[in-house]
């Protein structure tokens, strides 16, 4: 009665008692071929027990896909088949790309539930206000780091750089609140309003630059080589973000190809910042500026097991230039100051949901206020 069955694993000729299997009048591979939705993808199925029972063992449970020759041959409607493309992705285990992309379910992985192809504000809310010009909105993510780092620093130097620091729980999707897309209408964090001048600043080397420029602090005398290296870290930060971060460490599955793809390229940039740290102390020379701020919350941390828990799978410690300069930098006060700011996971003694006062380090961490907010 049915042409071809194939089940999700080698089944030597016999149906097994549970599994999934495609019903097709058409050529398909030999019977055991690996056929499992690719990538995870949860693919429509249809259960016909009742059907069934003519191929099968008495009970036996399948999830079962049909295409549409299949559908109509057993007189189902056309709706309950997979569609050629989907049949090629299960018969191949290959993702097919459609003609057009649509937006129809959710990614899977960390943070699936909140990414989204269109931009703007999903809901009214409006941004908190504290005392001080600087009005950062945040999230201690390496991006969000660099920002309170600088602050921090500038502070420890004697400028009066006073800021108010809110959390941004991009989890719970606070970037996409009306008071910060009028912020920064790109809805990622950091964010950060100078009261002072009116000026709405986003993106993190932005705000380091516009920080630097204000308080004439941490911009070398050599400016071209610390934009060299500035721009270089928003320019590869995202293939460790983006790329290396999120297929080893979020993404719903591993995936081989992925994961040696980016691999290959954060060790390529890992060992492009040991080599000139081989010859420098600090990435502009011997002055600490900002493109040190912007570089040690990617590659300092990485290579520190601070994120992506990968520096063993990377072998972070045979970089050891680089790792030399990720411990000094580590190890400055205002530093360690900074990586607490709107921090939200970790240690409680480590979380400084909010700042507003040099106080608050020792007086507002979340090991001292507990749930208070």
């Amino acid at each position: 009665m049915v042409e071809r069955v194939i089940c999700n694993h080698d089944v030597g000729g016999s149906i097994p008692s549970t599994g999934t299997i495609l019903i097709s009048r058409r050529a398909v591979p030999p019977m055991g071929r690996a056929i499992r939705p690719a990538h995870g993808r949860a693919l429509e199925c249809v259960r016909l027990g009742f059907w069934l029972g003519s191929v099968s063992p008495r009970g036996a449970a399948f999830n079962v896909f049909l295409d549409i020759d299949a559908a109509l041959w057993i007189g189902l409607p056309a709706r309950w088949a997979l569609s050629p493309n989907e049949v090629t992705q299960i018969m191949t285990d290959e993702y097919i790309p459609p003609k057009v992309w649509k937006w129809e379910s959710q990614s899977g992985g960390a943070f699936s539930n909140i990414n989204r192809p269109i931009a703007g504000a999903t809901h009214d809310k409006a941004l908190p206000k504290g005392a001080h010009p600087l009005q950062l909105h945040s999230l201690a993510t390496p991006n969000g780091v660099k920002v309170t780092v600088m602050l921090e620093e500038l502070l420890a130097a004697g400028h009066n750089a006073e800021y108010d620091a809110f959390l941004i729980d991009i989890g719970k999707g606070d970037q996409f609140g009306s008071g910060f897309v009028e912020l920064n209408p790109n809805s990622k964090i950091p964010t950060m309003l100078d009261a002072e001048t009116g000026e709405r600043l986003f993106e993190s080397g932005s705000i380091l630059l516009y920080l630097a420029e204000k308080f004439g602090a941490f911009l070398p005398e050599n400016r071209t080589q610390c934009m060299n290296w500035l721009f270089w870290q928003m320019g590869s930060a995202p293939y460790l973000g983006g790329g290396f971060g999120h297929f080893y460490k979020y993404a719903p599955e591993k995936f081989e190809y992925a994961i040696d793809r980016f691999t290959m390229e954060a060790k390529r940039q890992l060992d492009v910042l040991d080599r000139h740290l081989a010859e420098n102390r600090y990435m502009c020379g011997d002055e600490y500026s900002i493109a040190d701020m912007a570089i040690w919350p990617w590659y300092g941390a990485v290579v520190l097991d601070l994120v992506y828990d990968a520096a063993e799978f990377l072998d972070g410690a045979a970089y050891t230039h680089l790792m030399r300069w990720a411990k000094e930098i580590e190890a400055r006060p205002a530093v360690q100051r900074g990586v607490m700011v709107n921090r939200s996971w970790g240690p409680e003694a480590g979380q400084l949901h909010e700042r507003h006062d040099s106080s608050d380090f020792e007086l507002r961490t979340q090991d001292k206020i507990g749930g208070e907010s």
